[in-house]
């Protein structure tokens, strides 16, 4: 199951992937059923939201996206430094 997002581009229409559900748990399904209503999120109260580890590499990826989009990686660059990933 995915959560796709529907787009145009150059006058052809698009979807975009935003998250696949699929292996996620029918409790788990239902729980994000409950979040979203008509398209919108729906805040909640933060019991009934569940927190699980990820992988490792998840907030390395993330700090070097954030660098990337801050421009953060090109001041590396420029002074020779280099963020190891």
């Amino acid at each position: 199951m995915l959560v796709v997002e529907g787009y145009r581009e150059n006058g052809k229409v698009k979807h975009r992937t935003l998250l696949n559900i699929s292996k996620w748990k029918d409790n788990q399904i239902e729980a994000f059923r409950k979040l979203l209503k008509n398209g919108e999120i729906v805040y909640t109260s933060l019991k009934e939201i569940s927190v699980s580890e990820g992988k490792k590499i998840g907030g390395i990826y993330t700090c070097n996206e954030i660098a990337k989009r801050l421009g953060l990686s090109k001041l590396f660059e420029e002074s020779k430094l280099t963020l190891m990933i």
